[in-house]
C-alpha cells in the first residue's frame, strides 16, 4: 500500500538538483566510484549529510525523503528514468499518491510492467515549484 510521502520537498530539491545538474546523475549506481555522480537514492544519502556508503544508501535516503519500502525500491531502481523521478516527485508534492492502494498507477499500469507514457525529453521537464506544490 503507497501513502504520502513524508518530506516531499526533499525529494523535489533533489530532483531539481539533478535537473540543473544531469551529469551529478547516474541511476545504475548508488555513488560513482569518483563520487561525482549518485542515484537518486545516493542524492539523499548525501542531502541528509550522511557518508557516502553504498551499504546504507538505500536505508538512509528512504529515511531522509520519508518513503514506504515499496515506494522506495521503485523509485531507486537503476531503471528508472528522470521523468519516472519527475513524475513520482511532482504528484508527492501535490500530496497524491503515485501508485494506488493496489500498487497500480492512475493509468492502470503495475510496478513491474511500468510503460506509462512519458514525456522522454528531459530537456523539457521545467523544475519543481516546490513551495507552490507542497502542501
Amino acid at each position: 500500500m503507497t501513502t504520502k510521502v513524508k518530506h516531499p520537498d526533499r525529494l523535489g530539491e533533489q530532483v531539481n538538483n539533478i535537473l540543473t545538474n544531469r551529469d551529478s546523475w547516474d541511476q545504475e549506481t548508488w555513488h560513482s566510484p569518483c563520487g561525482t555522480t549518485h542515484s537518486i537514492a545516493g542524492h539523499g544519502q548525501i542531502a541528509a549529510g550522511k557518508q557516502m556508503n553504498s551499504s546504507t544508501c538505500e536505508a538512509d535516503a528512504r529515511e531522509w525523503y520519508g518513503l514506504t519500502p515499496l515506494d522506495a525500491m521503485w523509485l531507486f531502481g537503476a531503471g528508472r528514468t528522470l521523468p519516472e523521478l519527475y513524475e513520482f516527485a511532482r504528484l508527492a508534492l501535490a500530496g497524491e499518491p503515485y501508485f494506488d492502494v493496489n500498487g497500480y498507477t492512475r493509468d492502470g499500469f503495475e510496478r513491474d510492467g511500468f510503460n506509462r507514457d512519458y514525456n522522454r525529453d528531459v530537456d523539457s521537464l521545467p523544475l519543481l515549484n516546490i513551495a507552490a506544490l507542497a502542501r
